[in-house]
């Protein structure tokens, strides 16, 4: 984000007064930006800080204009602007003059801004300079620092030493992700598609549909199964295969044939209603088989078009009353304390 130029463009009248604040910049940040207004504006371009504990507006400065970008990107240093009227672009560079502690939002003075009041008789044109801006301005992107190489394997080390913390320690959780896989997302490269349970992974490569398993109160992994498509003998499995009082886990890969079919079997395992799979290219999903009423963590997620669904992760209760589980005679908040604090 740092050291690029950017343009903003509006989609009604070009604002009278804007403020751009300076926030999680480092002392010497900058980025160049070019601001939309119609030809005939004049500016007033002012800098200061603004140390909002205390409402107090420091180290005002004017912004004086140039006659050039090139001049503009030579005098970065200063507090300059340049309007090309050709275009309607004002350029402006914002700069970070202060140091900011560790992360914080602003600088150790205050919040640095730069304010443009701006005053032109076509106040009510819409300044949307786009047309005109490219390919004048257009340059080609460049990275300061190069992507690095996609990985094509699960990340084994990533998020959290520890499972999720909550206000109730009492319940353990067991800790899911879903990996489906469209067939754009298998052209564009990717080749990962998985379910895991805590740190168990079971992998697909064949188009279809993939389902785990668990045990909803020990947290075992109790059935895998993959179907090529919806057909007879999945339809069977979704009515009667499935063991009781589990988390059902559904992932797919490609575009199985019938994956519209699949919705009105998901009813039953926390849908509220069929989902509309129509034209829906991969879906990943969360249910329970076995409880009188839905789980409020059971859900759907669909994607469609360019638009792939990623890595999906959620922590789900164990050992919930709800699905039909024995209740421990012990309270487990009261073994985790004791644990902390040793013998009383």
């Amino acid at each position: 984000m740092m050291s690029k130029s950017y343009t903003l463009h509006w989609d009604g009248p070009a604002p009278r007064e804007i403020v751009l604040s300076l926030i999680n910049f480092n002392q010497g940040d900058w980025v160049l930006v070019g601001l939309c207004y119609p030809p005939d504006t004049t500016f007033q371009v002012m800098a200061d800080i603004n140390d909002r504990q205390s409402n107090i507006f420091d180290d005002i400065t004017d912004y004086g204009p140039v006659f050039s970008l090139a001049e503009l990107e030579k005098r970065l240093l200063e507090r300059k602007y340049f309007f090309d009227r050709s275009v309607g672009l004002l350029w402006l560079y914002l700069r970070a003059r202060q140091r900011r502690d560790g992360h914080s939002y602003c600088s150790v003075k205050g919040c640095e801004r730069v304010k443009v009041m701006a005053s032109t008789s076509s106040s009510k044109l819409t300044c949307n300079c786009t047309a005109k801006a490219y390919p004048k301005y257009a340059k080609t992107p460049s990275a300061v620092v190069a992507m690095p190489t996609l990985s094509t394997q699960p990340c084994r080390d990533c998020g959290a030493s520890q499972l999720v913390f909550s206000s109730d320690p009492w319940n353990s959780y067991l800790q899911t992700q879903i990996k489906s896989l469209s067939s754009k997302e298998q052209q564009s490269g990717d080749t990962q598609s998985f379910i895991t349970v805590n740190s168990e992974t079971f992998s697909f490569t064949q188009p279809g549909i993939f389902l785990v398993s668990v045990d909803a109160c020990s947290g075992k992994v109790t059935k895998k199964s993959s179907f090529p498509k919806m057909d007879p003998k999945m339809e069977q499995y979704l009515k009667t295969g499935l063991p009781k009082r589990s988390i059902v886990l559904l992932g797919t890969r490609g575009q199985p044939d019938g994956l519209v079919s699949v919705a009105r079997y998901l009813v039953p395992l926390g849908m509220a209603k069929a989902a509309d799979l129509q034209g829906k290219e991969s879906l990943v999903f969360w249910g329970f088989q076995g409880g009188s009423a839905p789980p409020p963590w059971a859900s759907i997620l669909v994607g469609q078009g360019e638009e792939g669904l990623g890595l999906q992760e959620r922590y789900l209760p164990l050992g919930l009353e709800a699905y039909g589980c024995t209740q421990p005679s012990t309270r487990r908040d009261l073994e985790l304390l004791r644990a902390a604090t040793g013998p009383q």
